[in-house]
């Protein structure tokens, strides 16, 4: 299954599991002049560990305006646990 909207991308990669990955144009306007400095691409893997749990492990990595990554060569890792509640 795949689906898309507001910049979103979701890839169902499994029973009970799927990715998404967004991208985040950076740009400076502290200067007055609007100057495009590159990209973040945030990519997180959920599983669903039940009906109301999933853990996620996200990653984040960070691009120049030429497009060379500038984060770590695995990017900065979060991980995540999730639990529904009333």
């Amino acid at each position: 299954m795949l689906w898309t909207g507001s910049g979103t991308f979701r890839v169902s990669t499994g029973h009970s599991q799927c990715v998404a990955r967004f991208v985040f144009f950076r740009f400076d306007v502290n200067s007055g002049v609007q100057t495009f400095l590159g990209t973040e691409e945030v990519t997180k893997h959920i599983h669903l560990t039940g009906s109301d749990e999933f853990e996620a492990k996200t990653t984040f990595d960070l691009f120049n305006a030429a497009g060379d990554r500038t984060s770590p060569e695995e990017g900065c890792r979060i991980d995540e646990t999730a639990t529904r509640f009333q």
